[in-house]
């Protein structure tokens, strides 16, 4: 059964806060992890160990890598599609638009239990749409969308903080870390 959401993001909060605090070293690594192209995925990667319930320490660093890698992969081929038919539709003001939000809210709605799937199944179950689905069905459809914007308001704060110039950007790199394992732990619960 799926925590409420309230709950969820208070045991995703104690998760991160548990899993950083007093480890500074740690801390800092990720931070390099998370901010620089191509490294950063043995920071995705570290961080999808999370949804297999591990601890994301930094053991194994080749398979961070590769996880990845390839949930950058999945990712493209989700949003391939939606992107080159939000250019399409982008030439009709308002219709196009709301067309083009409503793609990529649903591709981005499947993603997320795809990635999900990967870390527990392996890459083929990142694909299989119909379990995704189900899986967000099974949850409640506006139940699954409430969470996910929760979620997305996570990373609000970092936007938010990128708008104070210098100062603001150098706070984003550092809670960074933080509420990506906030985040991933959040998803974990949701979809377990």
């Amino acid at each position: 059964m799926t925590l409420p959401i309230a709950e969820n993001v208070k045991q995703s909060f104690e998760y991160a806060k548990g899993t950083l605090f007093g480890k500074w070293v740690d801390w800092l690594i990720l931070i390099v992890l998370t901010i620089i192209p191509v490294v950063n995925f043995i920071g995705i990667g570290r961080y999808l160990k999370i949804f297999r319930g591990e601890d994301p320490s930094m053991d194994d660093i080749g398979k961070c890598f590769m996880d990845g890698l390839f949930v950058f992969v999945i990712g493209f081929i989700y949003l391939i599609i939606p992107m080159i038919v939000a250019v399409i539709f982008a030439i009709i003001p308002i219709i196009g638009w709301i067309i083009d939000l409503v793609i990529m809210v649903a591709a981005a709605a499947l993603l997320i239990p795809a990635v999900y799937n990967f870390a527990n199944k392996g890459f083929g179950a990142a694909f299989a749409i119909k379990e995704s689905i189900a899986e967000i069905k099974q949850m409640g459809v506006g139940a699954y969308l409430i969470s996910i914007v929760v979620f997305m308001l996570l990373f609000l704060v970092i936007a938010l903080l990128n708008i104070i110039p210098v100062i603001g950007t150098i706070l984003g790199f550092i809670v960074m870390p933080f509420l990506l394992i906030m985040g991933f732990k959040y998803i974990a619960n949701l979809l377990a």
